[in-house]
């Protein structure tokens, strides 16, 4: 029969669960409010300084451009690199780059959902003027963290515990990729598949509302035109689906070169040790000597991705696109400005499919239109650089309108998400996180334990014994021990190793023995290792109980770790990473009731 306080203390835990999901959700429809307001703003900022740089405030950069002034266009992105190059000294002066979606999932992850609101307007002002300047990059991503910042600060602000802060982060990620695009299908799972990793209701109905509220106030101050004008796109036959996969597994292979390239830039810039405040400008200037003849690869793309996908290119200029697109966008995300990855790989995705469908095209049967194919290519390319497989169907659903369009999609995003992740085990974003120190591969609660150190759930009273005991005193001592051992400590506090009944049971009667004589050497962890390295110790020696050492110079004991310890560790890192903070307040953790 069940406790009778268990009952009356579970009751009022879920009523304040409840509760504090009505709350969530009416401040997702602020957050909403707010950040398609911000996504408003910032977009103005990114169009004013467009204006100073390239002489106009058109989306439709290509169009704007005076096609005589190719000096401009070389110059303004190596002039902005100069600008990025020496506000990172001012404001991140010991960051590679701007802060972007990278640090929002770390945010959710690893730091309880707090961000900082004045490092939010800092990234927002300089990821403007990057891609105001022309630098080869994304803007759905600093959007993403911008509109976490104002979530999570907003939350902070308020007072509110970390599982809502988290939820607000997410609202905020979800209404700036609903505002960037136009689709609020694509900005809920954007940020439940990338940055949350759950799909819990607490956090989904919050987002939905969020998202909505963005769209509509978006809609309202910018008008309600999609982010792409799709064309017509009829699929020709089943023939077309084989080839949807072939595309996929080629766009997978694209993103895998994008990550690498990114990165291997990085690299080549640390071993050229290349001054920190000078690399954007080099990357501004290989952006700008490619844009004299290919002007596609200035800013987000959007223009060069719109005529891709309405055929309006040959192949050799689509090559070019794909090439120098790749070229530009790697080196303005690898040598410091800021900026994000999503439209550089729509417009990669849309040039490569785009490039197949020709080439399928000369096939002896029928075959839909490289528009279709150019459609299917910018989501699966967007779907492996990114790590978000779902969001990104979701996406392509919702800008076409069309089913067949989005199956087709699904087949090849499969591929390419399958592949980029056997070759690499990387998205872009995870990669990113890899660089900065942190690896959730495995999963946000694997992480957060690998953030947890040994020394947060330590226990600082072990059983010791000298090691010149005799043995019947060293039996007595295991005996009234709480857990079955004692652990041998010689001079200086040095562990020496361990006895229990079970290693040493024959010894005990031998009174010319001492604690020494018994001891069995102890598998140790020092302070500093975080709770995945103590999981190995309990597994590889199949212990209950591990001794925990100052460092691996001095051996001094200073406590000891036990299993329970850290499965109850583990298990509060899953409610965290399924968007609950703590076990209930009626149930707190006892390590004595366990002795």
């Amino acid at each position: 029969m069940a406790d009778p306080s268990t009952r009356s203390t579970a009751s009022p835990h879920l009523a304040f669960r409840q509760r504090g999901l009505v709350v969530a959700m009416g401040l997702a429809v602020v957050v909403g409010a707010l950040v398609g307001l911000a996504a408003v703003v910032f977009l103005e900022l990114i169009a004013w300084t467009q204006w100073l740089a390239l002489g106009t405030r058109e989306e439709l950069l290509i169009s704007g451009l005076n096609q005589d002034h190719w000096w401009r266009r070389m110059a303004a992105p190596v002039v902005g690199g100069l600008i990025i190059g020496g506000l990172m000294l001012v404001f991140y002066p010991n960051l590679p780059r701007p802060p972007g979606v990278a640090y929002v999932i770390a945010a959710s992850a690893l730091r309880r959902g707090t961000m900082s609101f004045r490092d939010g307007i800092k990234a927002a002002t300089l990821n403007g003027i990057s891609l105001g300047f022309g630098a080869s990059v994304g803007r759905e991503g600093p959007m993403v963290h911008w509109g976490a910042t104002i979530g999570a600060w907003g939350a902070r602000a308020l007072g509110l515990d970390p599982r809502v802060r988290r939820t607000l982060l997410a609202c905020g990620v979800s209404a700036a990729v609903a505002a960037s695009f136009n689709a609020p299908l694509a900005g809920v799972f954007f940020a439940l598949e990338v940055v949350v990793g759950h799909y819990a209701f607490s956090v989904f109905a919050p987002c939905v509302l969020a998202a909505l509220t963005a769209t509509l106030v978006g809609r309202a101050v910018r008008g309600d035109d999609p982010a792409f004008v799709m064309p017509e796109i009829i699929i020709a036959g089943p023939i077309d689906f084989p080839l949807f996969g072939a595309l996929g597994g080629v766009s997978g292979l694209i993103a895998v070169l994008f990550i690498f390239m990114s990165f291997r830039i990085v690299r080549v810039a640390e071993q050229l040790r290349l001054p920190w405040w000078c690399r954007p400008a080099i990357a501004g200037l290989i952006v700008g000597l490619i844009a004299i003849q290919l002007p596609q690869v200035l800013g987000i793309g959007y223009e060069a991705t719109q005529l891709t996908l309405a055929g309006q290119y040959g192949l050799l200029l689509l090559v070019a696109i794909l090439m120098g697109k790749i070229i530009c966008a790697t080196a303005c995300q690898g040598l410091g400005f800021g900026g994000g990855v999503f439209s550089p790989s729509l417009l990669i995705g849309a040039a490569l499919g785009a490039v197949f469908g020709q080439l399928v095209g000369w096939l002896p049967w029928e075959t839909s239109g490289s528009s279709a194919y150019a459609i299917v290519g910018m989501g699966a390319v967007a779907a492996a650089v990114l790590g978000a497989p779902i969001s990104t169907v979701l996406m392509v659903f919702e800008l076409t309108g069309s089913y067949p369009m989005a199956v087709g999609s699904m087949v090849a995003v499969v591929f390419a998400v399958g592949l980029s992740r056997t070759l690499t085990g990387h998205s872009f974003f995870t990669r990113q996180l890899q660089s900065m120190g942190h690896d959730i591969r495995d999963g946000k609660d694997i992480s957060l334990l690998r953030n947890t150190q040994v020394s947060e759930v330590l226990d600082e009273e072990p059983d010791t014994v000298a090691p010149e005991l005799p043995a019947p005193a060293t039996l007595e001592a295991v005996i009234a021990s709480r857990w079955g051992r004692v652990f041998v400590i010689g001079e200086g506090g040095r562990l020496e190793g361990f006895i229990t009944l079970e290693t040493s049971r024959s010894a005990f009667d031998d009174p010319d023995k001492t604690a020494a004589d018994l001891a069995s050497p102890a598998l140790s962890v020092t302070s500093a290792c975080d709770l995945t390295t103590a999981m190995k110790r309990f597994v590889e020696k199949g212990e209950a109980h591990v001794p925990v050492i100052e460092d691996e110079t001095s051996q001094r004991l200073i406590g000891v770790i036990h299993d329970f310890d850290v499965s109850y560790a583990y298990h509060r890192a899953m409610l965290v990473a399924e968007g609950q903070e703590e076990l209930p307040e009626a149930a707190p953790w006892n390590r004595e009731d366990r002795a």
